[in-house]
């Protein structure tokens, strides 16, 4: 349980624009995040619902691209991951998986330009919805039970043949999501399986392709094969520390202690799995 409640209640104190809502009871089948979102949409007015997590700082114009975006495009769902922020060496060993996940696996173009549902890309961090569509299709009771909702939200529009974009924004929007090692690790542990489908046997051949393949080059000395793939890291850890404005010297040094929390989290992942113990915010997750 955080501050937020108090000082928005504060803030609205002086700004009567601002409101905050009393949230009921989770209902049984939710899951808390996918109902507060659904009870603010039935409270919102106007053409567009954006939704942004407590710990979001938007610094410029970022509404005015956003909306102009989605006009645009004729988008029902935008979807931004922010520059991350991360002050503690234990959140660098756990937040970079965010965007290396994403951008070693999928181009972010493909989201809109491919309208196979199965490639989806979300951050629950920003979602704008074109609201008319919204309060047709009620995204967020579609998912209620999905720990991943936003990456199921973004399938399930483009399900219904509904344009969808992800983009990143390193400018206008920022985001430090945990505070230290031990909160990064829970909260990635939550969804790491979920952002795979739920699919076992993907997200190990990922670990497999990301973490142990190398190991084999180098225990068995085949070195030349080793270098090559020191050299994609090299490049690759670059490449997408560029994109989300992150310092790529820190990645690249971190690669390895990176890659073993990796693999740390993906056993937790197992643990919560088969024995029921996942739990998030003082609640026990079931997907």
């Amino acid at each position: 349980i955080d501050a937020t409640a108090d000082m928005v209640s504060r803030f609205s104190e002086t700004h009567p624009k601002c409101r905050l809502i009393t949230g009921e009871h989770l209902p049984e089948g939710w899951l808390g995040k996918s109902w507060a979102c659904h009870q603010l949409a039935k409270q919102a007015k106007g053409d567009y619902l954006c939704f942004l997590d407590a710990d979001v700082r938007i610094n410029g114009p970022l509404f005015q691209s956003a909306l102009h975006q989605m006009y645009e495009w004729d988008l029902t769902l935008l979807s931004l991951f922010p520059r991350q922020e991360m002050k503690t060496l234990g959140e660098w060993l756990v937040v970079p998986f965010m965007h290396f996940f994403l951008l070693s696996l999928l181009p972010l173009g493909a989201v809109a330009a491919i309208k196979n549902p199965l490639i989806a890309a979300a951050n629950g961090q920003f979602m704008c919805f074109d609201a008319r569509r919204y309060r047709i299709y009620q995204w967020h009771e579609r998912v209620k039970r999905r720990i991943a909702e936003d990456i199921e939200i973004m399938k399930e529009v483009k399900q219904e043949k509904l344009n969808g974009a992800t983009l990143l924004e390193n400018e206008f929007i920022s985001c430090r999501m945990y505070r230290g090692f031990q909160d990064a690790v829970n909260g990635f542990r939550k969804n790491r399986l979920a952002g795979f489908g739920d699919n076992w046997l993907v997200y190990f051949l990922y670990l497999y392709f990301t973490v142990i393949n190398y190991l084999v080059f180098f225990v068995s000395g085949n070195w030349p094969l080793f270098f090559v793939c020191v050299l994609i890291i090299i490049f690759m850890r670059s490449l997408i520390s560029g994109m989300a404005d992150q310092n790529p010297l820190v990645n690249i040094l971190l690669h390895i202690p990176q890659m073993i929390v990796m693999l740390y989290i993906a056993l937790l992942v197992m643990i919560g799995k088969l024995f029921g113990t996942t739990k998030w915010k003082g609640r026990k997750l079931h997907d």
